[in-house]
């Protein structure tokens, strides 16, 4: 029984029956973390509205459910499909995280606004804030 899905597409399948659609392009899925539970890392920033001008202008994102798409990009789906957490964002702008990768205390996730942050698997819970190099 594994986990599936196919570059430049939203998809995600387990036993080749799909179980989930994310908002936007998948990017990366971790199957190894858990058993029959996948870490599914999509392109928040794909959700962004259109917006003629420099980022730093952006008006305030007024839709919530939106921001929260488009910050949360990160979930952690079971074999059904089913979110079982998605991942803390508390930032007021449009930063989504831009990657997931295992360091050697653990996993981290950088943000858009330019921080490293330690992720916990078992919640989606963030924290240690550290600019990132």
């Amino acid at each position: 029984m594994t986990f599936t899905w196919k570059k430049n597409d939203k998809n995600i399948y387990f036993d080749n029956h799909e179980i989930f659609v994310a908002p936007a392009e998948v990017l990366q899925v971790l199957t190894d973390v858990f058993d029959e539970k996948a870490v599914v890392f999509y392109n928040g920033q794909e959700l962004f509205p259109e917006f003629d001008g420099p980022p730093a202008l952006r008006p305030p994102l007024e839709n919530r459910e939106l921001h929260s798409l488009i910050n949360r990009n990160i979930v952690l789906i079971d074999k059904e499909g089913k979110i079982v957490w998605r991942i803390e964002n508390d930032s007021p702008g449009l930063d989504p995280y831009g990657y997931v990768k295992a360091n050697r205390d653990g996993w981290q996730v950088k943000r858009d606004d330019g921080f490293l942050y330690d992720l916990e698997m078992n919640t989606g819970k963030v924290s240690n804030p550290v600019p990132a190099i």
